[in-house]
């Protein structure tokens, strides 16, 4: 990882009290706290913001399954929050937005992106190692992208 990621341990990623989930199809190698888009083809693919607009487009975190499986592979089910609480990381700053970042998969709480890259919220830092996730996707001056 960048030193500017979030660190997790897939075996510690869980969901914290309420939340909301959809179960996929994994499109690649996706691991439980991972950031994830919906491909054009209806799979999970690991999130990354400069990639495509569509791979910046994140639906949530995946998280571990009912087995307690954290590392998924193409074709298998898996589970992603797309709103509430995930706990599992590390060292981060609460109160602070948590972006997808341009390494595929991965989150960070700054803003360095380059030119062209996407800015995508994943949501907040609310502990140092836990997320309240909630997608949004902002343009190049941090607005929020609305469609016209």
């Amino acid at each position: 990882m960048g030193t500017n990621n979030i660190s997790f341990t897939a075996t510690d990623v869980r969901p914290v009290g309420p939340y909301l989930s959809v179960r996929v199809s994994a499109g690649g190698t996706i691991y439980a706290g991972m950031p994830v888009y919906i491909d054009s083809s209806g799979n999970a693919i690991t999130a990354d913001v400069d990639g495509s607009s569509l791979s910046a487009v994140v639906l949530g975190v995946a998280i571990a399954d009912n087995d307690g499986g954290t590392c998924f592979v193409s074709g298998n089910v898996i589970d992603v929050v797309y709103q509430g609480r995930v706990t599992g990381y590390a060292s981060m700053t609460p109160g602070l937005p948590v972006y997808a970042s341009t390494l595929a998969g991965q989150m960070q709480q700054t803003e360095s992106f380059g030119t062209g890259d996407y800015l995508t919220e994943v949501g907040v830092a609310v502990t140092a190692s836990e997320i309240l996730v909630r997608p949004v996707r902002l343009n190049s001056t941090g607005e929020f992208v609305t469609h016209s």
